[in-house]
């Protein structure tokens, strides 16, 4: 018996991948990426072998399920995770470009990936591939409630040959401010893998704007005593699961500090401005590696106000559900 051939696998995998996820083309998304006279290559290394029953009738079928679900899961890992055709980051420095990341994949990430999925039954190995979609079922508000659950657990999310839709942790890194932001949009669902890899490694406003897009100015200018009150007012009016970017110009890093709002004048972030209990609005010792007690007012006056040398401090908030490029 013969194994298929290069083209009938690419054919049956995008049309795999489409039937499985139907409505979003994740199937033609791929095509799209993956020149013509790449995909034999491509094809060929999401290949497994010819089946060990040598069978290919409706009696094997729970067999041939998986087998094309695994193919499936292989080829969002091999064009997702390639720097040749999907995988990008922020260039080091100034960040003026998002440029192609390389070396995710290197040569046993095949094996790897099967020695983990290959005992997996079809459904599961499907939940691992949602991690390349948006769920359908996500909100804004379910951003915050993830956030809320506690802080990434430190692995690794460019290249990850593990993920799923299962996993009962966020998974990503929580040193950077807006990476842990990352983290907790694709364990919500409101964004995948796609998005995510569009800019794996973002720095400074082209990176972030890919990603999160301009958002809505809510505050620019100086913080007076006299302000926390109107301040107030406008992180009231912020809804449940909003991304919050606040920085001060004169501080020359735009970066500043990226945060999810609760709901109810707190904030979850991770690289926070540090309070002891005595000094906290809430009278909780804010730690830096991770909160959700901290209010979005304290966090933003160590931008402004007369403690800081009265600097300019800007307040921007971005809805997840409209970023731009979310895929």
């Amino acid at each position: 018996m013969f194994g298929k051939n290069w083209e009938t696998r690419w054919n049956d995998s995008i049309a795999y991948l489409n039937d499985r996820f139907r409505g979003v083309g994740l199937g033609d998304h791929i095509a799209g990426i993956v020149p013509q006279n790449q995909r034999k290559t491509v094809s060929k290394q999401i290949s497994l072998g010819i089946r060990g029953d040598g069978e290919d009738d409706p009696e094997y079928a729970d067999v041939t399920g998986q087998r094309k679900a695994l193919r499936g899961l292989l080829l969002c890992q091999r064009v997702y995770f390639g720097g040749d055709f999907w995988a990008k980051q922020s260039e080091a420095g100034p960040g003026l470009n998002v440029i192609a990341l390389p070396g995710l994949l290197d040569a046993s990430w095949k094996a790897e990936s099967l020695q983990y999925w290959k005992i997996k039954s079809e459904a599961q190995i499907n939940r691992a591939i949602a991690m390349f979609v948006v769920d359908p079922a996500a909100t804004r508000e379910g951003v915050a409630t993830v956030a809320m659950s506690g802080p990434p657990n430190g692995q690794s999310l460019p290249g990850n040959l593990k993920l799923s839709r299962d996993d009962q942790a966020t998974v990503g890194q929580g040193v950077i401010c807006y990476v842990g932001v990352q983290g907790w949009l694709l364990k919500s669902g409101v964004v995948s893998m796609r998005w995510f890899m569009q800019n794996s490694a973002p720095n400074k406003e082209v990176g972030c704007d890919l990603l999160f897009g301009k958002g809505v100015e809510k505050w620019n200018g100086k913080l007076k005593e006299s302000d926390k009150a109107n301040v107030r007012q406008i992180i009231n009016g912020i809804p449940k699961g909003s991304v919050v970017h606040i920085y001060s110009p004169q501080n020359f890093n735009w970066n500043g500090h990226w945060v999810i709002y609760n709901g109810d004048g707190t904030i979850s972030g991770v690289n926070n401005g540090e309070f002891l209990a005595t000094k906290s609005e809430r009278r909780i010792q804010i730690q830096k590696n991770y909160t959700k007690d901290s209010t979005l007012l304290e966090q933003f006056w160590c931008y402004g106000g007369e403690s800081e040398g009265m600097k300019t401090a800007v307040m921007v908030v971005i809805n997840p559900m409209e970023m731009p490029n979310r895929i």
